[in-house]
């Protein structure tokens, strides 16, 4: 029997200047080299990077917006699933 098997996804959101892009490029090429392969949706990513500069604070604090922003759909991911489980129960 065949099973088929699904690559884990990334995707990699970077904030700042031109170091940072290729910053994330190497990171990329690092995270495919152990079997990833690239999402352009983050909500499909099972790995999200954030890559930023802190010595600027806006960039930091949009790292902070994001966490917060994966962070409320998670939780509302999580009680979704609770929810059609008690359903099914």
């Amino acid at each position: 029997m065949d099973t088929i098997t699904t690559k884990q996804r990334y995707h990699i959101t970077t904030f700042g200047c031109q170091m940072n892009k290729a910053d994330s490029e190497r990171m990329a090429g690092i995270i495919e080299n152990i079997g990833f392969e690239w999402s352009e949706d983050p909500n499909n990513a099972d790995l999200i990077v954030y890559n930023t500069c802190t010595i600027r604070d806006s960039a930091e604090q949009k790292v902070y917006s994001y966490l917060g922003k994966q962070a409320s759909q998670a939780a509302l991911a999580s009680r979704w699933v609770r929810f059609q489980m008690r359903l099914r129960a």
